[in-house]
């Protein structure tokens, strides 16, 4: 790049530093004196500059950063350059995917440190602007003080501020102008990187048109093996100089990482987890397999940008156990398929490398597609596909290995013929989608294994909703699991199937896209941001909601009400600040929002007043909790158990089991009686007649003695019998108990009842009836020792 496109560059990133630098905050703008009236406002004036004076320069040691982000650039160009070299020396072997990889990397990390470098020459050209205005104004200061002929030490005072600012003036020019070579320097490179990018993408689409021309023509007609196993074998080393370079910086850190993944998975798959074990948990009788599987995977997740080689040892090394382990999960074993499908996934992670050589790469998808049609056609004769799934069904399992054999058959006729285009897709589907399918399902099933066995170990079990065996846990677990395999099975074909790069371009062209909407503006990247904070929010609202009600909120010893008056606020504070994030990213003006809730306040005060009233009762129920979670209520003719508090209603379980949605409105306005407001005792009373005859302390005794006879009823207060009134042939007692809890009243009415009859029959009294229970709210109880 030429010194002029230089400058312009550097000319368009002032232009924006100059727009950010007129924007003055508050604070500093306190410290830009205004011309003073009177000597007093003057010299008080003067605390103001030297607050900016040693404001200023504590800001020039922040300011020092761009030094280190100076070096990092170095360190980026360096690299840069030597990416460069090795794509001129050998400009058909780096492979364009790998190299783009690399680009990229290099351009994200240039182009923080071009954002953050203008953020420091912002600050220090406002600096700038703010300690020249200072000077000028305490120029006119020192003059001012001169004609009010003031002492000298004052007029001293004022010329040694001056002073002050001018060195820090030019100290911060320094900074400015150093920190400004730094940024050109880094947008430099960032053009660099960007020119370097277009090269590797006009490399690739004439590389594409060759290899088409090559793929049409006849195997024997692709020319001399010799050169092109020389070719391959290039290839061979430049891959094994990549790999070994990043081996050399993060070679220890993953050989530690896979040792542990193996070790501690191993050990859970092997431990003796109780009565709980499943099949599941034992990976199929294979637990060291499975754990190698595991952490090959793993590896290929957690390493940091790794090359492209390093997948691919990943991809030649994980079948095998993968097939090894998935033997075990079919209803009819099927080991030939099951190799023959890892056999030809292996043989696919060998395509990047043979790819110089045609011959070789013809070959090598000849026997790719042999190596997965032979086992198909075998166990598919045979019968032992069409019974070794619990699903799909044998006609779809049938079909589908009906249709990888076809594929296999073209595949064989486009590499003798040519046209392999078509081929070559054809064997990315078998090869990678296959592979890829047997890959990540079977280690989806092996990490479900190692997260139940995780679940039964004694550190888990110390949580509730684990040692109750929550269903929600095992559903998020599984959940969380098979996204896991879809994303990996998604992202491995896409890359055997080459799009890699152009999905890539696709994104950063939509990142980059707008959508106009009369004056409104929207970046797609704001909206891609906006969806990831709802998708946040929700999750996060969701695990710290589960959280509180199933571990905190138990542990506090909180009554359910108020647990659920916690959780729920809880819930509403995150939601409303992730709808509050999300309009920030969507960088929508929240002035406007006021705005527009301020027109639509007057709507909703006419028209939803009734939803209004009943949000707003909501509200009142959770702080005030008159009524909570658990209570038994009564209101109107119906009564239940209230299960959940909402925004508009409320839901009340019925003894008979009918959840009744009930306004909150109505609970808040209405009279409502709550039989668990204090506590959950209640007081039964059991009307009892007898012949006239009996003895009266005989009766009041025996039906004493017959509600102690009942668990259920409590011994303070004690129960107690009242002598009621004279029947015409009877005499009524009532028995009065006090029980500890709702629920269970039908057992203990009838055993009360048993208990009652029984003691009676014993001494020879036959009672009339019992016509009727009345139940009491706890604050009738009678005083202890009543009787």
């Amino acid at each position: 790049m030429d010194r002029k496109l230089r400058v312009i560059l550097l000319g368009g990133s002032l232009l924006i530093l100059g727009a950010f630098s007129g924007q003055v905050t508050a604070a500093d703008s306190k410290a830009a004196p205004e011309v003073a009236k009177t000597v007093t406002d003057t010299i008080k004036q003067a605390i103001a500059s030297e607050d900016l004076h040693r404001d200023t320069l504590a800001r020039l040691q922040h300011a020092g950063e761009w030094k280190k982000l100076s070096q990092q650039v170095a360190t980026l160009e360096l690299e840069f350059d030597t990416i460069s070299a090795r794509a001129t020396s050998q400009p058909e072997l780096i492979n364009s995917v790998e190299l783009d990889r690399q680009l990229r990397g290099l351009h994200r990390e240039t182009a923080t440190i071009v954002e953050r470098i203008s953020t420091i020459v912002r600050r220090l050209e406002h600096d700038d602007k703010l300690l020249e205005s200072n000077v000028k104004t305490w120029q006119e200061h020192a003059t001012f003080l001169e004609k009010q002929s003031v002492p000298s030490t004052v007029i001293e005072r004022a010329q040694a501020i001056i002073k002050k600012l001018e060195q820090a003036n030019v100290h911060v020019r320094e900074f400015r102008d150093d920190a400004l070579l730094g940024l050109d320097r880094a947008i430099f490179l960032q053009t660099r990187i960007e020119d370097a990018r277009a090269l590797v993408i006009t490399r690739q689409s004439r590389l594409d048109a060759q290899r088409l021309l090559l793929e049409q023509s006849p195997i024997w007609q692709l020319g001399a093996a010799s050169t092109q196993l020389k070719l391959v074998g290039e290839k061979i080393g430049a891959a094994r100089q990549t790999q070994q370079d990043f081996l050399l910086q993060d070679g220890a850190r993953l050989v530690v990482l896979f040792f542990f993944i193996l070790i501690v998975s191993t050990w859970l798959l092997t431990r003796r987890a109780g009565e709980t074990v499943e099949p599941i948990q034992r990976a199929y009788g294979r637990p060291v397999t499975a754990s190698f599987l595991l952490a090959l995977v793993a590896l290929g997740w957690l390493a940091s940008d790794p090359p492209r080689l390093f997948f691919e040892v990943l991809v030649l090394l994980a079948p095998i156990p993968a097939a090894l382990v998935a033997s075990r999960a079919t209803r009819v074993p099927i080991p030939l398929t099951l190799f023959g499908i890892a056999s030809a996934t292996m043989l696919y992670s060998l395509r990047n490398i043979v790819e110089a050589s045609p011959i070789a790469d013809r070959l090598l998808m000849l026997l790719q597609a042999v190596s997965l049609a032979l086992p198909v056609a075998i166990d598919l004769f045979h019968g032992r596909l069409q019974k070794a799934f619990r699903w799909p069904g044998s006609g779809i399992v049938s079909t589908l290995a009906l249709l990888i054999l076809a594929g296999a058959l073209v595949t064989a006729f486009h590499t003798i013929f040519g046209f392999g285009e078509t081929a070559g897709s054809m064997r990315a589907g078998m090869g990678g989608f296959l592979g890829s399918l047997l890959v990540f399902g079977t280690t989806a099933v092996v990490l479900e294994g190692v997260a139940r066995a995780l679940l039964a170990t004694p550190l888990l079990q110390w949580f509730h909703s684990v040692r109750d065996a929550d269903p929600a846990v095992l559903r998020a677990l599984q959940f969380s699991i098979r996204v896991f395999a879809i994303i990996s099975l998604v992202l491995v074909t896409l890359g055997g199937l080459g799009l890699a790069l152009k999905i890539l371009s696709t994104i950063d062209t939509l990142m980059g896209a707008t959508l106009d909407v009369g004056t409104v503006s929207i970046a797609f990247k704001s909206v891609v941001l906006a969806l990831g904070v709802m998708f946040s929010t929700v999750v996060l609202t969701g695990v710290i909601g589960f959280l509180l009600s199933r571990e905190i909120m138990p542990r506090l010893n909180f009554g359910p009400g108020a647990a659920y008056a916690i959780v729920t606020f809880t819930r509403w504070f995150l939601l409303i600040l992730g709808v509050v994030l999300t309009m920030a990213a969507l960088e929508i003006d929240m002035a406007k929002i006021t705005l527009l809730a301020g027109a639509l306040s007057v709507g909703i005060g006419f028209g939803l007043q009734n939803v209004i009233n009943n949000f707003v009762s909501g509200l009142i129920l959770i702080i005030e909790r008159p009524i909570g979670v658990g209570d038994v209520i009564e209101w109107g003719s119906q009564s239940g158990t209230i299960t959940q508090i909402g925004i508009r209603s409320s839901t009340v379980r019925t003894d008979q089991g009918a959840e009744i949605l009930v306004p909150n409105g109505d609970l808040v306005s209405k009279d409502v009686v709550n039989w668990t407001r204090s506590d959950r005792q209640r007081r039964y009373d059991v009307d009892v007649e007898v012949s006239s005859g009996s003895d009266p302390k005989q009766v009041m005794q025996l039906l004493a003695e017959s509600a102690t006879e009942v668990v259920q009823v409590m011994k303070n207060p004690p129960p107690h019998v009242e002598f009621k009134s004279f029947g015409e042939t009877s005499l009524k007692f009532t028995l009065h108990v006090w029980m500890e809890a709702v629920g269970g009243e039908l057992s203990a009415q009838n055993a009360l009842r048993v208990a009652m009859l029984n003691r009676l029959e014993s001494a020879g009294i036959a009672p009339f009836a019992d016509k009727k229970v009345e139940i009491h709210p706890a604050k009738e109880r009678a005083p202890a020792g009543e009787k």
